[in-house]
């Protein structure tokens, strides 16, 4: 007696209505990654000189480290007051740099702010001995990086949506005369 076992005999064969609908459902969660990376992109936007300021704050965020172009990058928040309040705003530091301060929650450091009548941003973070570990350009560096990660998600997303619809389509052409039935 032989025991003929196979998964053919478990599992029904799929119709050709439920195969369209799983490759929609495929197709459509392309399309989303494409879409919700493509909402994920950061903007640079240029210093106004006219509006710096520098003043006191302090690290509020406990650091998260993360690899970018070869480097390991730190993200940490800092808090600082002006007029209308408390900010908190996240910022980079390249983990060498971080390390080295011992930057800590509660740390003061020292922030260039660019205050604005609608917001504020952080263009620069040095220790209270002088040492810059943030600046415009590695904020420059890190936009051009996530976005150049967006746009390979959003590309590989699209990837997905496109090979989902022509298999659905292909799908559909080989079923046609079940689908058609009347």
């Amino acid at each position: 007696m032989t025991l003929n076992i196979s998964c053919r005999d478990e599992r029904p064969a799929s119709t050709p209505r439920r195969r369209r609908l799983e490759l929609l459902v495929f197709t459509f969660s392309g399309l989303a990654v494409a879409l919700l990376y493509s909402n994920d992109r950061m903007v640079y936007v240029p210093t106004d000189v006219e509006h710096l300021r520098e003043i006191e704050g302090w690290v509020s965020g406990y650091s998260d480290t993360w690899k970018v172009g070869g480097r390991s990058v730190v993200l940490f928040a800092v808090s600082y007051r002006l007029q209308d309040g408390v900010h908190h705003q996240g910022v980079f530091s390249y983990r060498e740099g971080y390390e080295a301060a011992g930057l800590r929650v509660a740390k003061k450091v020292l922030l260039t702010v660019e205050a604005g009548a609608e917001h504020s941003i952080v263009r620069e973070v040095a220790t209270v001995d002088g040492e810059v570990l943030f600046d415009d350009r590695l904020y420059w560096k890190v936009v051009n990086w996530h976005n150049r990660h967006a746009d390979f998600m959003i590309g590989f997303g699209a990837f997905l949506g496109l090979v989902g619809a022509c298999l659905m389509l292909w799908s559909a052409w080989g079923d046609r005369h079940v689908l058609f039935q009347r």
